[in-house]
């Protein structure tokens, strides 16, 4: 299957920009200049053939365009941070080792250690 994609940087861009309504706070997020976000939104539209922000001097809004875009775009990147997460974890026991006094273990650490392990089922 031959998907029609966006270059990724691009589409970073676009997306932090859009989440924060600002190239300056989206360049300080991905480590660029804010020159770089405006490049590669500049080439995010001319790619998609539409523009997604309105821009207003040094303010930027998105169009109603960019706006359903990003909620379809915000929601692909949680599923691929997802299943990253899921990827980096496929087999990762991790061990959680504490050392506590046995009175304070006693009252307060055990009663509570079922409901830690029901909510960090991968932590030993």
């Amino acid at each position: 299957m031959n998907r029609k994609l966006p270059p990724f940087p691009a589409l970073r861009a676009f997306e932090a920009a859009a989440r924060h309504n600002s190239f300056t706070a989206a360049a300080d997020e991905l480590h660029v200049t804010h020159g770089a976000i405006s490049r590669q939104v500049a080439a995010f539209e001319t790619w998609v053939g539409v523009q997604v922000f309105h821009r207003n001097g040094k303010r930027v809004r998105l169009t109603e365009d960019g706006r359903r875009y990003l909620s379809k775009v915000q929601d692909a990147f949680d599923s691929i941070a997802t299943a990253t997460d899921q990827l980096r974890d496929t087999g990762v026991v991790h061990v959680l080792r504490v050392n506590a006094l046995p009175t304070f273990a006693m009252k307060w650490l055990l009663p509570r250690l079922s409901q830690f392990q029901r909510m960090a089922p991968n932590v030993e």
